[in-house]
């Protein structure tokens, strides 16, 4: 995969509420089951932007503000509630909220305003909140993920950007999956040690130890229970990482872990999440039907760091556990442009290419000119 690539004012609407509180527009326990939302508002927003804005009742301050161009002319949109998401581990601390048309599509991000209830929300769990979107065409769940969240505990709201309407709810879910790095996220430097953990329990680390110009990743699987991992099992035995060390498994040790919205800390020492909320691309991809073997890391400060080993077509690595590439990129305007500092990998970028980067509903994948799909992992 040496890709040839790889680079007027908006309205403000005070919505009146149809109904005065969510309790007294209550729908039939027959039509919870059903999932009937009920709307209390609506606003029609145009080509040139606007907002659209609860003023009573429970769910005031629920707002949606369109940005510019991310419709093509007038759409009105509705608000509502419905019964709650139901996200097996999550905790909910906000209403649902129904945001029609169902399925609306936005050629730009769109930013949802939650209330929250303050109340349920520690400073400290704060940190764990993120917002779930339930399809309700297909019952399909999503994670927006803690580092697509904004908590401002002041006015009691949680903000984020999403790229179509359905159902939306802010809940607190224990995570410690995504990319991170072991020193500072933005400066990557060739240096640091890489620890992606996937939501099925598997891992992938690199560590660049002893100077070796090519050493070995480890991947492998791990149980989490009880805010630990533990009964870690590897496929390929890298140096460091978390098993034994021994070409044979499982390793019987376990290691506490404390997540937040920008690490995991274990005893010790911390690694720092790949998070930027402004720039859509940071965080771990994988090439979609790989696995773990094909890792591709955008750090927010503008370097990437990708892997694979031999089982990926293409790959061509010369190393029988994998080989690295990093260098720098820069993403704008839905053009990614590459500057490879080692191109190890057959199956990497070219230096100096750009490609146009195209985002699937919610950045759930990543297709690069057309042809090369990686999926975020998250």
């Amino acid at each position: 995969m040496k890709v040839a690539l790889l680079r007027s004012p908006a309205r403000s609407l005070v919505v009146s509420l149809l109904c005065v509180s969510v309790v007294a527009c209550a729908p039939e326990e027959e039509e919870e089951i059903k999932r009937t939302p009920v709307i209390l508002g609506s606003g029609t927003v145009s080509a040139a932007g606007g907002d659209v804005t609860l003023t009573e009742g429970e769910l005031k301050g629920t707002t949606v503000i369109v940005p510019a161009g991310a419709v093509d002319g007038d759409v009105e949109i509705t608000i509502g509630t419905i019964v709650g998401i139901g996200m097996k581990g999550a905790e909910p601390v906000s209403h649902t909220i129904y945001l029609g048309p169902e399925g609306q599509q936005f050629k730009k991000p769109v930013t949802l305003v939650l209330p929250y209830q303050t109340g349920s929300v520690s400073q400290a769990a704060q940190s764990g909140v993120s917002v779930l979107k339930r399809s309700e065409a297909t019952g399909k769940v999503v994670d927006l993920g803690a580092d697509k969240v904004a908590v401002d505990a002041v006015t009691g709201v949680v903000r984020t950007e999403v790229t179509s309407f359905s159902s939306f709810e802010a809940a607190i879910v224990p995570r410690i999956y995504g990319a991170f790095t072991l020193t500072d996220p933005d400066m990557w430097n060739g240096g640091d040690e890489i620890l992606i953990i996937k939501p099925d329990n598997t891992y992938f680390n690199w560590s660049p130890e002893n100077g070796d110009p090519e050493p070995p990743a480890e991947l492998g699987s791990f149980t989490w229970a009880g805010g630990k991992m533990t009964d870690f099992r590897h496929t390929q035995n890298g140096r460091g990482g978390f098993d034994n060390d021994q070409n044979t498994g499982p390793y019987g040790g376990s290691v506490a872990v404390t997540p937040t919205i920008d690490a995991l800390k274990f005893p010790g020492f911390s690694f720092n999440r790949v998070m930027d909320m402004s720039n859509p691309i940071a965080g771990a991809w994988e090439l979609e039907g790989a696995g773990l073997n094909h890792q591709l890391v955008f750090l927010s400060g503008g370097k990437y760091f990708m892997w694979c080993n031999d089982q990926v077509d293409g790959c061509d690595s010369g190393a029988s556990e994998g080989a690295h590439e990093f260098g720098t990129y820069n993403y704008v305007d839905d053009i990614l442009s590459i500057d490879s500092v080692s191109p190890d990998i057959d199956a990497g970028f070219s230096p100096g290419v750009t490609a146009t980067a195209v985002f699937s509903d919610e950045y759930a994948t990543l297709t690069l000119d057309g042809e090369y799909v990686f999926r975020r992992i998250r």
